[in-house]
C-alpha cells in the first residue's frame, strides 16, 4: 500500500492552498492601490496559484482512489474514510492532513468572500466616478451643440 505517496501529495496540496491563501491576502492591497497594473498582476498570481491547486488536486484524487481500491473502499471515499481504514501511523497522519485542509479551505472561503466584497465595492466606486464625470461632459456637450 502506498500511504506515503498519498501523504506526500496531501503535503503538496496543503502547500498549494497556503500559496493561494497568501495570494488572496495580497489581492486587497492591489485593489485598494487602484493601480490597474498591480490589480492585473495580483489577479494573475491568484490564477496561477489556483491552477496549482487544481493540478495537485487531480493527482491527489488519483492517488487516493488507488489507495481506496487497495483498501477495498469505494473510489469516492473521503479522506476520513481512508484514515479510518488505514493502519497506524497513517490513520493519524491522514486525519492531521484532513484537519489542516479543512482549516485552509475555511480560510480560503473567508478570503474569497472578502475579496468578492472588495472588488464589488471598488467596481461600484469606479462606476459612480464614471457617471459623475459623464454628467458634466454631457451637459457641456449639449450646451455647445445648442449654441
Amino acid at each position: 500500500m502506498n500511504y506515503k505517496a498519498l501523504s506526500d501529495l496531501l503535503w503538496h496540496e496543503r502547500d498549494a492552498l497556503e500559496l493561494l491563501v497568501y495570494r488572496l491576502e495580497v489581492l486587497p492591497h492591489a485593489v485598494t492601490r487602484s493601480r490597474s497594473d498591480s490589480i492585473v498582476r495580483a489577479m494573475r498570481d491568484v490564477d496561477a496559484a489556483l491552477r496549482g491547486v487544481h493540478e495537485v488536486e487531480a493527482s491527489r484524487q488519483d492517488q487516493s482512489q488507488d489507495l481506496a481500491g487497495e483498501l477495498g473502499l469505494d473510489s469516492r471515499c473521503t479522506l476520513a474514510d481512508l484514515a479510518a481504514h488505514s493502519a497506524a501511523p497513517w490513520d493519524h497522519i491522514f486525519l492531521d492532513h484532513r484537519c489542516e485542509l479543512l482549516r485552509l479551505t475555511g480560510e480560503l472561503k473567508q478570503l474569497l468572500d472578502q475579496s468578492s466584497q472588495l472588488v464589488t465595492a471598488e467596481l461600484a466606486v469606479t462606476q459612480s466616478l464614471l457617471m459623475s464625470l459623464q454628467d458634466p461632459i454631457a451637459s457641456a456637450s449639449n450646451s455647445w451643440l445648442k449654441e
